[in-house]
């Protein structure tokens, strides 16, 4: 006796896809979102046609969590140069408002010293800000880069040998 499977309505995949992308959502309830029992919710999800979708959906979010991953990474790398650049400059102008303070209390212009000690201390709270933004795009360019390892660590084995094939990428 051969048996086939009965075609599976459009509408109701993209119900039970879109539920099952739903982190919130439950079996039972993507089940009732696709006004269907449990039992005939997992029957639906292990025929071949579903086996499938699932397997290419799969494939084409591994990838999108790539992709931004990569795009985090990039990102936080432009944000933590544009800050060290930055903290750089902040340096210089450190050096020479420290000179003009003691200069001007070298000089015993005890306005010209309050003028630079001001100055220092709006740079100081400039410095601050900028270091901690840096620690910030620091700490983001290391979740992405630990997003990416975590991905590599889970791949499976066949997009392992098809990365292995691809030109590495410099980081």
């Amino acid at each position: 006796m051969i048996t086939t499977t009965p075609a599976i309505d459009p509408q109701t995949v993209e119900t039970v896809l879109v539920a099952l992308l739903d982190p919130e959502a439950t079996l039972p309830a993507v089940a009732r979102a696709s006004g269907m029992t449990v039992d005939a919710l997992l029957e639906l999800l292990e025929t071949p046609e579903m086996q499938a979708k699932l397997e290419r959906l799969q494939r084409v979010l591994d990838q999108r969590a790539r992709l931004l991953a990569i795009s985090a990474e990039t990102a936080a790398l432009g944000a933590l140069s544009a800050q060290m650049s930055e903290i750089r400059q902040t340096e210089a102008e450190h050096t020479r408002l420290t000179s003009a303070r003691e200069a001007a209390l070298a000089s015993d212009d005890p306005a010209a010293a309050k003028r630079a000690e001001d100055s220092l201390a709006q740079l100081e709270a400039r410095f601050r800000k900028r270091t901690e933004t840096a620690r910030s795009a620091r700490a983001t360019l290391t979740h992405a880069r630990s997003r990416e390892r975590m991905h590599a660590r889970t791949q499976p084995a066949s997009e392992m040998a098809n990365d292995a094939r691809r030109p590495a990428r410099s980081r």
